[in-house]
């Protein structure tokens, strides 16, 4: 996708002469900002559908030796152990 995103732009940005405002680190901070809140608004909106969906598929198989262990961790037995998969997506979608 990114790409594709490339190719279809390289036109434009060919076309565009490179000049300096001296407002560089305004734009730069105001687009850490919108991929800040669309990373945030994408795990917000998204996050409800992705564990569920995680919890139905992704589960953690806990066996151990120990009766103890064991019994420690009967109530996490359906727990997703895919959540690094939900924040790593979030950030890609908003860069």
């Amino acid at each position: 996708m990114i790409l594709w995103l490339i190719k279809r732009f390289q036109g434009i940005s060919d076309s565009v002469t490179a000049t300096t405002t001296g407002d560089s680190v305004v734009y730069l901070t105001a687009r850490i900002a919108a991929a800040s809140l669309l990373a945030f608004l994408a795990a917000v909106v998204l996050g409800p559908f992705v564990i569920r969906w995680l919890k139905k598929r992704f589960r953690e198989r806990i066996a151990s030796a120990s009766e103890t262990l064991n019994r420690l961790h009967a109530d996490k037995q359906d727990t997703p152990t895919m959540g690094g998969v939900f924040i790593m997506s979030a950030v890609l979608i908003s860069t």
